[in-house]
C-alpha cells in the first residue's frame, strides 16, 4: 500500500531519492513504485543506496521491454 504522496506527480521531489528522479519523472510515480515493489519488497522510496536505485531502474526498464516486446 502507498502513501498517497508517494506517488503523486506534485510531490516526486521531495518523496522521491534523487537517483530515481529521472525514472520517476519519466515513467511516472504509480509505475516506478510498483515495479520497484516488486523488485525491492519494500517501498522504492526508501532506497539510500545505488544498488537499489539500480534495481529498481533495472525492474522499469525490463516491463517497459515486456510491455513493448522490445528485443
Amino acid at each position: 500500500m502507498t502513501l498517497s504522496e508517494e506517488t503523486d506527480r506534485a510531490c516526486i521531489h521531495w518523496q522521491w531519492h534523487w537517483m530515481l528522479m529521472a525514472t520517476v519523472e519519466m515513467l511516472g510515480p504509480s509505475f516506478v513504485w510498483s515495479i520497484g515493489f516488486q523488485a525491492l519488497g519494500y517501498p522504492p522510496t526508501w532506497i539510500h543506496t545505488k544498488d537499489e536505485a539500480d534495481a529498481v531502474i533495472k525492474a522499469c526498464l525490463e516491463k517497459l521491454k515486456e510491455k513493448l516486446k522490445w528485443d
